[in-house]
């Protein structure tokens, strides 16, 4: 089984040229498409802010297997854009995906409990881009990765773990890219090993000093 990651965030790669820094994400706001009249309720449980609509409906969300459904409800604006509070849940009521919008981006804490081998992740939104602190969990609630955002881009130390428990790689990152000391652990799949980067380029350790 993969570490349940974020989108963007898998093991880091090993770029041959020198790269810029990834661009920050400029986030699409949520529309609420193909409300029908149904959809529109007076009261779907959350507290819709002054100037939404409750909505309600089932959805059907592409799977490996077959069509997930999900229950959503949210709030949207006269637009169709989500604004307020935000959930998705199973047929059964158990919530999968939790948060809210502003003006139809994501903002504020999230959870978001399912992914496609069955994790999940929680960290905050900002303008619609993760920012601070975010952790993605395996399947059984151990965590797989933990390490901090800046407006979309990874920054500071990472650090990803196996499913049985235990660090698997760990480092830093600088506007987005590797830099400095990366740390691979035994049973990483390219052996025990220490990698030495500069601003997402793999380089030879520094020589020592000269006396």
């Amino acid at each position: 089984m993969s570490l349940a990651l974020a989108p963007g965030c898998g093991a880091p790669s090993h770029p041959a040229g020198a790269p810029s820094p990834p661009p920050r994400p400029v986030p699409t706001p949520r529309v609420a498409d193909g409300l029908v009249d149904g959809d529109r309720v007076a009261d779907n449980g959350l507290a819709c802010p002054d100037g939404t609509q409750p909505v309600r409906r089932t959805i059907a969300l592409p799977d490996a297997d077959d069509q997930v459904q999900l229950e959503e409800t949210g709030c949207v604006l006269d637009d169709g854009r989500f604004h307020g509070p935000y959930r998705r849940a199973d047929l059964g009521g158990a919530t999968v995906e939790a948060g809210a919008y502003d003006h139809g981006l994501r903002t504020g804490p999230w959870q978001i409990l399912m992914t496609p081998d069955g994790g999940g992740r929680a960290g905050d939104y900002v303008e619609g881009v993760e920012d601070g602190e975010w952790k993605s969990y395996w399947r059984e609630g151990k965590v797989a990765w933990v390490g901090r955002f800046d407006h979309g881009r990874r920054v500071g130390h990472w650090t990803w773990y196996f499913e049985a428990g235990g660090p698997q790689q760990e480092g830093d990152f600088v506007d987005g890219l590797q830099d400095g000391a990366w740390r691979y652990y035994p049973g990483d799949p390219g052996g025990e090993r220490t990698e030495h980067w500069r601003a997402g380029v793999r380089v030879d350790p520094d020589p020592p000093a000269t006396p």
